[in-house]
């Protein structure tokens, strides 16, 4: 019995990795940001990256989850269209724009790029009906946006 009990044993050492993973968090958002940063307009670009984070985001966030029916764009109401108007207006102001990709399961999905959200530190739980629209609604926010950076284009031509 003894035998067994006292043999040597080489406990399994794991590495720090938390740091690690705050730095990848931190270069990450940090990406995010000097992205975003970059599209602004002159006026807010003078503000620091602080000021931005904490003061502007939260509420970009707020003001990008305007809530109207994911319904075909002749269907809806002239208050909706407003709203929709607003919020394209605002993604256009902001270069903020949806980007269609292909999840591993073979699904479409959008998503918004540069994905400012996600430096507002909320967690996809916490954050509910923030800018969490359907499908077919971001399709149509991403058909519009697209349609509207092409109009501003041709008449600067």
């Amino acid at each position: 019995m003894h035998s067994q009990c006292a043999a040597v044993s080489h406990p399994q050492l794991d590495f720090p990795t938390d740091l690690f993973k705050v730095s990848k968090l931190r270069t990450y958002a940090e990406d995010i940001l000097s992205t975003f940063s970059a599209k602004l307009k002159p006026e807010l670009h003078r503000q620091s990256k602080e000021v931005l984070v904490s003061e502007w985001l939260p509420f970009l966030t707020r003001v990008l989850s305007p809530t109207f029916r994911p319904a075909n764009k002749h269907l809806m109401s002239s208050e909706e269209k407003m709203t929709m108007a607003r919020l394209i207006d605002v993604m256009l102001d902001q270069g903020l724009l949806y980007q269609q990709y292909k999840t591993q399961e073979g699904v479409y999905r959008y998503a918004l790029e540069p994905p400012v959200h996600d430096l507002v530190g909320f967690s996809r739980a916490a954050m509910g009906t923030i800018m969490n629209f359907g499908y077919q609604a971001t399709q149509m926010l991403a058909t519009e946006v697209k349609i509207k950076t092409i109009i501003s284009l041709l008449k600067n031509i």
